[in-house]
């Protein structure tokens, strides 16, 4: 199995519990607002937190245009493989572990003083947007947590929402432009 292909499963596990739950709000009479970003009630986008990034919700529900409940859908369990490491590029190595496509953790060691978030501040926000619709999904990710420490790591944490393929690979990209040397996925 190639890397594309088990992030493909991993990320196709998770899009088929997805498509369930709004098949099953839908069949309980429901209205579905899927992957709605968070406004205020000027209907401006609200940002918050460390990067000053938006969030969006997984679902909607309404019942005669009016909201009744947000649900945000989650896997029983990860895809178990045995961790994988590979040379991301000449001075990035990533090591990933089973991990949920909705809850993504990265991990990486807390030695570097004055490390510059911009190019994973950027690389959400692009991977926010919206892309070409593929069913019922916008291609998105949904959040990013504040950067945390843990254990004397650091941490972030993603829900890679319904974003693609694309938008794993370019988050390694991003990964090394903050010139980390070592970081685990998991």
């Amino acid at each position: 199995m190639t890397l594309t292909e088990l992030l493909e499963a991993i990320r196709d596990y998770y899009l088929t519990r997805f498509k369930n739950e709004i098949d099953e709000q839908i069949a309980n009479g429901f209205e579905a607002i899927i992957e709605p970003e968070l406004l205020d009630k000027s209907g401006e986008q609200v940002t918050e937190g460390f990067f000053d990034t938006p969030y969006r919700n997984d679902l909607i529900l309404l019942k005669e245009d009016e909201p009744i409940k947000s649900i945000m859908v989650d896997t029983a369990s990860k895809l178990s493989f045995e961790p994988i490491t590979l040379e991301w590029s000449d001075t990035l190595t990533v090591t990933i572990e089973p991990f949920q496509w909705n809850a993504l953790t990265i991990e990486f060691e807390n030695n570097h003083l004055n490390l510059d978030w911009t190019p994973i501040k950027n690389w959400f926000m692009d991977s926010f947007e919206e892309k070409t619709k593929e069913e019922d999904f916008s291609l998105v990710v949904h959040y990013i947590s504040d950067p945390y420490q843990l254990n004397g790591l650091q941490l972030v944490d993603i829900d890679l929402g319904s974003g693609t393929i694309e938008d794993f690979e370019n988050l390694l990209d991003s990964l090394d432009e903050m010139n980390l040397t070592t970081v685990t996925l998991k």
